[in-house]
Parts: structure tokens; C-alpha cells; sequence
């Protein structure tokens, strides 16, 4: 799950993500997670790096990186 500062930022990246055929899910932002932005972007972890490269490119900063085990 990809963690964002903010929902607009949040949202932004999801649009860039469907655009570029990335498959991703907005959830409710875990409770242990710090951020203003109340959802996390959930895709595959085959598709993180991929994911990563296009919100450098786009200057959407990836607040945090959560991992489920």
C-alpha cells in the first residue's frame, strides 16, 4: 500500500495509476499510519517499482510504503 500526505495527492496518484494500466484499490489508511490523507492506494507488489518510477516522474511524493504480511 502506498501512503500519501494528502487525499488530493492520494487521488492524483490513483489517476496516473489507472491511466497507466497499474491495478490499484482505494482503502480506508491504517490507523498506525501518520498522515492528513485518510485512504492508501493498494496494488501488487509486482507493480511497486512501476508504480514508484511514474509519481517521481509526475513529482507526487510517496509519503510511505506499507507492506502486509
Amino acid at each position: 500500500m502506498l501512503l500519501f500526505e494528502t487525499t488530493h495527492l492520494t487521488m492524483k496518484a490513483e489517476d496516473l495509476f489507472r491511466k497507466n494500466n497499474i491495478p490499484n484499490m482505494l482503502f480506508p489508511k491504517p490507523k498506525k499510519a501518520i498522515s492528513e490523507c485518510g485512504l492508501v492506494v493498494k496494488l501488487f507488489e509486482s507493480d511497486l517499482e512501476a508504480a514508484r518510477e511514474l509519481c517521481e516522474d509526475n513529482g507526487i511524493e510517496i509519503k510511505e510504503v506499507i507492506r502486509i504480511s
